[in-house]
């Protein structure tokens, strides 16, 4: 039976023909350089079958090949069974990355999507192939998948809440004033922001636009005398009462609220009088970044500020985080016991153990969701990177060997992220020693 991954490479390979593309690159990867991805970008788990969380896809004429790391590298054989899908590997000595296959290909014409296709990452790729092919040409489309991928979800957005001065240890007002003064420095106009962290970290809000991440789909072009942050989508009509009430309290701090796809018009505008803007190229799309660049002297690249000072944390901050890992570790105490003692007198599932330690959670005043996926998996699953537990089928928990609950929780207060590798039963003398000698390398690594 032919595989319906099969297919979609076949009828990328049609596109391909039709435009003239030799290759065309899809990053596993979204507008604002997220490795989590909502469900409108993922371009790479609906061509390929690929799940993992890094994965980027390159087809041509007569190969299809899947980049990713160590992490997903047996996931990824088992997935693209039955697609034409090679697996490459990267992060070893021998990996040849995307941009050095392509030039081997010595393509005239490559098609990327520009809106999920970083700046660095276009410049790698076009530095490589034109230093075999002079007139190679990367061919940007924003929204590449609308043309081959029927049904794409829409962008959408859920409520949008505010965090207080006593919670982050800093107003929003505050940290605007130092990001200006950082501009100051570089002589720039303006500075866009593009990633989602930290857009979160400087408006002191959250969000739940992409799953397990309390962020905003949103951009953020911040000036001496302004700061639009581009965030509001479809009908105003179907806004929350949330998320106008956080609106209200970030226009009070100067902030005005814009909507998400007119960004490219104020782009165009700011540069057409003769402003600088200032970005970030290992995170900024390169779509956004050549409407900066249309006009010489534009644009300033420069390393985006706003993570290093977000890892200096507050006092409020440091007091939050301490008690996440309270409030949570006490939880995965009790879950443990309730496996202990449920396995005592049934079988339980690694799925139904998923569930409980996330209900278990919820019980935490501030609970917010899961951080990531939970990793609940007993013996060969637990040996494996980035198990995905499944709801159905899920293996039962045998009374012995080795289970690992890998998992995490988002609060108002702080993130969590524990995982734990205890017996279930008798274990081996070289369970035993691999257990011993990974505590020692962690305890030494501590």
């Amino acid at each position: 039976m032919t595989s319906s991954f099969y297919l979609r490479v076949q009828a990328i390979r049609s596109l391909m023909a039709v435009k003239g593309w030799d290759a065309v690159v899809l990053r596993g990867s979204d507008p604002h350089c997220s490795e989590c991805l909502a469900p409108r970008f993922t371009q790479v788990t609906w061509t390929s079958g690929f799940t993992g969380e890094a994965g980027d896809l390159v087809i041509t004429s007569d190969h299809a090949g899947l980049w990713t790391d160590s992490r997903y590298f047996i996931q990824a054989v088992r997935q693209l069974e039955g697609s034409s899908i090679q697996l490459h590997k990267t992060r070893l000595p021998e990996s040849v990355d995307i941009p050095q296959w392509l030039a081997q290909q010595c393509p005239a014409r490559v098609a990327c999507d520009s809106l999920c296709e970083s700046v660095d990452s276009a410049s790698a790729i076009r530095e490589q192939c034109r230093a075999v092919n002079p007139d190679f040409e990367l061919v940007p489309v924003p929204d590449l998948a609308d043309l081959f991928w029927s049904g794409r979800p829409q962008l959408e957005s859920g409520p949008v809440i505010t965090l207080n001065e006593e919670s982050v240890g800093m107003t929003r007002g505050e940290k605007i004033s130092w990001l200006r003064g950082w501009l100051r420095d570089r002589g720039a106009d303006y500075l866009l922001l593009s990633t989602l962290d930290d857009i979160a970290w400087l408006l002191n809000v959250r969000g739940c636009d992409i799953d397990y991440n309390p962020v905003v789909f949103s951009y953020l072009l911040l000036g001496q005398d302004s700061v639009q942050w581009f965030v509001a989508k479809g009908d105003s009509s179907d806004v929350d009462e949330d998320t106008l009430d956080s609106y209200a309290e970030v226009q009070q701090a100067g902030v005005s609220v814009e909507k998400y796809d007119s960004l490219t018009a104020e782009l165009e505008r700011v540069v057409s009088m003769g402003s600088v803007v200032a970005y970030d190229p290992a995170t900024l799309n390169f779509h956004m970044a050549g409407i900066i660049s249309a006009k010489a002297g534009s644009a300033l690249a420069a390393e985006n500020p706003v993570p290093l000072e977000k890892a200096v944390k507050t006092a409020a901050e440091i007091d939050g985080i301490r008690e996440a890992c309270l409030e949570d570790g006490l939880a995965v105490e009790k879950f443990l016991f309730w496996l202990e003692t449920t396995l005592a007198e049934r079988d339980v599932s690694e799925w139904e153990a998923a569930c409980k330690v996330t209900e278990l959670r919820s019980e935490i005043p501030g609970f917010r969701g899961e951080s990531f996926e939970t990793i609940s998996a007993w013996g060969p699953g637990a040996a494996l990177p980035h198990y995905i537990t499944p709801k159905d089928g899920s293996t039962f928990i045998q009374r012995d060997g080795l289970y690992l609950c890998d998992s995490g929780g988002q609060y108002f207060f702080g993130t969590t992220d524990i995982t734990r590798t205890v017996p279930t039963g008798a274990t081996t003398y070289a369970q035993k020693e691999d257990y011993t000698l990974v505590l020692q390398g962690m305890i030494a690594l501590s």
